[in-house]
């Protein structure tokens, strides 16, 4: 296990919730328009696993319990199958569009990419140790 100090947890811990906010106003798909991935099928998913994993990311800032390491690298494993989960329903025109389903390509978008960043940050966050006194590495 890597052991760090506080500051790059926290370093860790805003990029990753940066990392998810940038996700949700970035396009996840380019679809006869751009569209966010709170117009994509099951992106309330994607966005509660997000949220309970940056909880535990900030938790892991004031607290050392030890549940918190094992449930972040859960969340974090969680929030990136959330995030392909959603990003699947990138070309859903159904969804998208209503009934009147435009004949284009759709491609997907960046978004996924913010999002799986802001993941593994925020797992990174709650996962790694904090450096002891006795490690003898500089503080």
């Amino acid at each position: 296990m890597t052991h760090v100090d506080f500051f790059t947890r926290r370093t860790f811990a805003l990029l990753g919730i940066g990392g998810t906010a940038a996700a949700c106003v970035v396009p996840w798909s380019h679809y006869a328009g751009l569209y966010t991935v709170l117009r994509l099928p099951l992106w309330g998913v994607w966005l509660a696993t997000a949220a309970v994993l940056h909880a535990v990311s900030l938790l892991r800032l004031v607290r050392d319990a030890p549940w918190i390491r094992p449930a972040g690298v859960a969340l974090g494993l969680a929030t990136v199958a959330a995030a392909l989960l959603v990003q699947r329903g990138y070309d859903d025109g159904a969804a998208l569009h209503g009934p009147v389903v435009p004949l284009v390509r759709a491609h997907p978008g960046f978004g996924i990419a913010l999002a799986a960043l802001g993941a593994m940050f925020a797992t990174g966050a709650a996962a790694v140790m904090e450096r002891a006194a006795s490690d003898g590495g500089p503080r």
